[in-house]
């Protein structure tokens, strides 16, 4: 039998659309998140120097432990995949709408900028470097604002949860908090030759003590405000990586380890407020029983209706 040489499918239809964008969604995805692996292991493992060897020879106040943010993009990676078989899988329509119009082609663009950041930083160009990292921490904090306004994450659906918000929030901290400064530092020429770095590690100390400092405050609020765990979890490690690089200033040093401490105290006092503020309150006045001459009028008061009631009978 021929085939038709036209399907008789409305792509005007709503439903039609949202599953055309699923299915593109579907094979772009991965293939971004593919491309931005691929990129990473050449810039990182055959191009030299690698993305970690450039960090080494333009120290900054900031600059964070190669072998701990490298834990942390393979945490990253490990989640997109999680979530790349979830856009598969996917059953129930309120984790499709979030992986539709929740985070739709952002994660693709992001994968594709992150890609590209690293090739720009792998070729020395941090001008162009710090612009791609604008973009990207533009593109997903979009995604993770419409996330939490239009999808947030609920107990009832737990894999939306770790597969979908938790990648996402991950993703933002990285470029947020420590890629995006550190390039900012490196292209204003705010840095020091690696072989006197025990002679210059304390410049521009109050610079980074700057940095630090606001990007814990405003991932201490969100996670008091907001209860984060996943949150809490990358803040932490973002502070792990800073100050464990050495050498590096005091002020930069304690402020990361500080925060480090006061985040998760910080996750705990808050949901034990939380819990303690929705506990419902079982205090209140005790119920006396009622007094004899209470019981005499009460008596009384039925006598009496009950004589009204033979009277009109």
């Amino acid at each position: 039998m021929p085939l038709p040489e036209e399907i008789p499918l409305d792509t005007n239809h709503p439903a039609v659309r949202e599953y055309l964008l699923l299915v593109r969604l579907q094979v772009l995805t991965p293939l971004s998140l593919l491309i931005n692996i691929a990129t990473f292991m050449v810039a990182t493992f055959i191009v030299s120097p690698g993305l970690s060897t450039i960090s080494k020879l333009h120290p900054t106040p900031i600059s964070p432990s190669p072998t701990f943010v490298g834990v942390y993009v393979v945490a990253i990676f490990a989640g997109q995949i999680g979530y790349c078989l979830l856009l598969v899988l996917a059953s129930k329509e309120e984790t499709k709408q979030a992986l539709v119009k929740g985070v739709g082609f952002s994660l693709v663009i992001a994968n594709w900028l992150m890609a590209f950041w690293a090739m720009t930083w792998a070729l020395k160009l941090f001008l162009p470097s710090t612009i791609l990292l604008i973009l990207l921490t533009l593109a997903l904090l979009y995604s993770n604002i419409v996330l939490l306004i239009y999808h947030p994450p609920r107990r009832s659906r737990p894999f939306d949860t770790l597969l979908i918000h938790a990648p996402m929030r991950l993703f933002l901290l990285l470029p947020a908090t420590l890629l995006l400064p550190q390039s900012i530092f490196i292209m204003l020429n705010k840095t020091w030759d690696p072989k006197d770095a025990s002679r210059h590690y304390m410049d521009y100390q109050w610079e980074g003590f700057a940095v630090v400092i606001v990007t814990n405050v405003v991932s201490l609020l969100i996670i008091a405000l907001r209860r984060d765990i996943v949150w809490c979890i990358g803040a932490v490690w973002i502070n792990i990586c800073i100050w464990t690089a050495r050498p590096k200033s005091t002020p930069v040093q304690a402020t990361a380890i500080v925060f480090t401490i006061l985040q998760p105290v910080t996750l705990v006092a808050a949901a034990v407020w939380q819990t303690l503020r929705s506990k419902p309150d079982q205090g209140g006045a005790i119920a006396l029983p009622p007094d004899d001459e209470q019981n005499e009028a009460q008596s009384r008061r039925s006598e009496h209706g009950q004589h009204v009631e033979r009277v009109w009978s």
